[in-house]
């Protein structure tokens, strides 16, 4: 990168950072504006070229733990790169709401069900020969990142500790516009777009003013909260992370953040908490997690996989 470049890149940095933080002080983009020395017009069209990129991203954190529903995930790893359909019949039954697949270190599937009562999936539902159910369970918890604008810090707010009551009504449209929050942000797509994206998919079954409704009533703040994200050029990820207490949980996540290894966490999904089985839907730098060299202190009792994943349609 030449020293042009290189000013260029520091100042856009800069300017992203500034104007997270001033979010995060619950400014709205006018007053930013004013504060940084731009004309609304012309902070909206920085912003634009900055979403355009995917260096902003909108997110919404979803706190499925919230819903009626219990939301089930399972790992499937298969043996070989055979057809889907050969492991698990019923799949096209039954449908996942989300699919997402990683080609190594075997072909893996990590399938999330929303289901009331019967576990969505068991061993007697797959074929043996040619797969396995290598994790399993409901989420009971979701952690909420807290990312620092220009720190490589991160701590966690967790739905337990944000929501000190569950006296929250959650009907069926709320379940289905929770699932579809969840699935179109998980990873969230490029551009201001997707915010038209998720209306449309939306109000394609539930009339526009029905959907404001429910969405502002019951599940704005109560059970999905947006955020503003920076994310530079990484792989959308899943990290399988087992340890021992939350404490630890954080205690490696923060050490893969400031490593640098993690370029940015979306959600935490807790499925077990003694000890901890957790899920993190995040972004990691490939120059960085296929070097040797960059290596971190060992915690007691933890291991994580991590497993470069792309959403999948069946």
């Amino acid at each position: 990168m030449d020293e042009e470049n290189y000013d260029n890149y520091i100042d856009e940095r800069i300017f992203i950072h500034k104007y997270l933080e001033l979010l995060d002080y619950g400014l709205k983009d006018k007053d930013i504006a004013y504060k940084m020395g731009f004309s609304p017009s012309s902070l909206s069209r920085r912003l634009n070229r900055l979403y355009d990129r995917g260096l902003l991203r909108i997110y919404f954190n979803v706190f499925l733990d919230r819903l009626r529903s219990k939301t089930w995930v399972y790992m499937v790893s298969f043996n070989q790169r055979i057809s889907v359909d050969k492991c698990m019949e019923n799949i096209r039954v039954y449908r996942p709401t989300t699919v997402y697949y990683s080609p190594i270190p075997r072909p893996t599937y990590i399938l999330y069900y929303v289901a009331v009562g019967r576990e969505p999936l068991r061993e007697d539902d797959l074929d043996r020969e040619y797969c396995d159910i290598e994790l399993s369970g409901p989420i009971e918890n979701v952690a909420q990142p807290i990312e620092k604008p220009g720190r490589r810090d991160v701590y966690f707010k967790y739905s337990h500790d944000i929501f000190t009551t569950n006296n929250i009504v959650v009907d069926d449209i709320d379940e289905y516009i929770s699932k579809i929050f969840y699935k179109v942000f998980n990873p969230p797509m490029i551009g201001r777009r997707i915010l038209s994206v998720l209306t449309e998919k939306i109000t394609h079954y539930i009339p526009p003013n029905v959907f404001r409704y429910h969405y502002y009533s019951h599940l704005y703040g109560k059970v999905i909260r947006k955020r503003i994200i920076f994310r530079e050029p990484s792989i959308y990820s899943l990290v399988i992370l087992h340890t021992t207490s939350l404490e630890k949980l954080e205690k490696i996540l923060s050490i893969l953040y400031e490593k640098n290894i993690l370029n940015g966490i979306d959600q935490v999904n807790i499925l077990s908490e003694e000890p901890i089985t957790a899920l993190v839907h995040c972004w990691i730098r490939e120059d960085n997690i296929w070097s040797h060299n960059i290596i971190h202190k060992n915690i007691s009792d933890t291991r994580y996989d991590v497993y470069p994943v792309m959403v999948l349609e069946i």
